[in-house]
């Protein structure tokens, strides 16, 4: 059995390389990102964009990127929180079994220039293997409650837009952010080519089944209350760090609460998911 992990820097930034018996990964500290994830067997599972910036200059545009401790945009705070543009440390790496283990955090700090709602400390564990486990823990040392929402950014690589199926949505409720309609509802697929802004109330399982790379990627969550569902379409000409026709080969399928959580005075809370491939019959 071969298992290894290495830290090598790249344009300022840190990446681990993970290859053990069931896959291949890569995670990127800045931002806590995971870039990459091949179950053996499988093709890539995530997508990445050719023109995203690595160099910590601006957030990665692909993979799994971690929106917290808000999603959207905040009037005055920026947009998707801020450790997507923060360097997390490594606290812990090992191998267990078949297994590699990271475990990352990030310690935003407290801003004395802004009224402050939200946690500043979340840590974070990735399993890797067969299977993808990514666990937040969110911690709040103050002596009062705050609130955060998240999102885990799913960018998930797929055959073509034209040939795709999320079948635990159909009939879910969802508000459609591109034309601000709320209690929305199909009963047939919808077209993901795109444009596509959806927030579902759904906090079940779900999964993407891709006809043409024959496979389906399915998704469990806990400390959830939504689904989120995007793609640019023809809006990704003005989005820089989509390469071109990019777009195309990807539909983002998130984990995500998108209303405040509280979390009590001295106390933590949870939230992740686990992603699985398997070949369509």
């Amino acid at each position: 059995m071969h298992q290894d992990f290495t830290v090598t820097e790249k344009n300022g930034i840190q990446f681990i390389s993970i290859q053990n018996d069931n896959c291949k990964a890569e995670v990127c500290l800045f931002g806590g990102h995971v870039t990459e994830w091949q179950p053996e067997g499988h093709a890539p599972v995530l997508w990445m964009s050719e023109t995203s910036a690595l160099d910590g200059s601006a957030a990665i545009r692909g993979g799994i990127p971690v929106c917290w401790p808000w999603f959207g945009p905040v009037e005055n705070k920026g947009r998707h929180g801020l450790v997507r543009t923060m360097n997390w440390t490594l606290e812990d790496a090992k191998e267990e079994s078949d297994l590699t283990v990271l475990k990352l955090s990030c310690d935003i700090g407290k801003d004395k220039a802004l009224a402050w709602s939200h946690p500043q400390i979340i840590e974070q564990t990735l399993i890797f293997g067969s299977r993808l486990t990514q666990t937040c823990k969110v911690v709040n040392p103050f002596n009062a409650p705050v609130n955060f929402a998240y999102a885990l950014h799913n960018y998930f690589q797929i055959g073509s837009l034209n040939h795709l199926s999320v079948p635990e949505l159909t009939g879910e409720p969802y508000y459609c952010k591109i034309n601000d309609l709320e209690n929305q509802c199909d009963t047939t697929e919808p077209d993901y080519n795109g444009p596509i802004d959806r927030v579902y109330q759904c906090d079940g399982p779900a999964s993407i089944t891709d006809s043409i790379m024959q496979r389906r990627i399915s998704v469990t969550k806990h400390g959830s209350a939504n689904w989120v569902l995007w793609n640019p379409g023809t809006m990704a000409a003005d989005i820089d760090d989509i390469h071109t026709a990019g777009e195309k080969s990807y539909l983002c399928l998130e984990a995500a609460s998108t209303s405040d959580i509280e979390v009590a005075a001295n106390s933590s809370m949870e939230f992740g998911q686990t992603i699985a491939v398997t070949a369509l019959d």
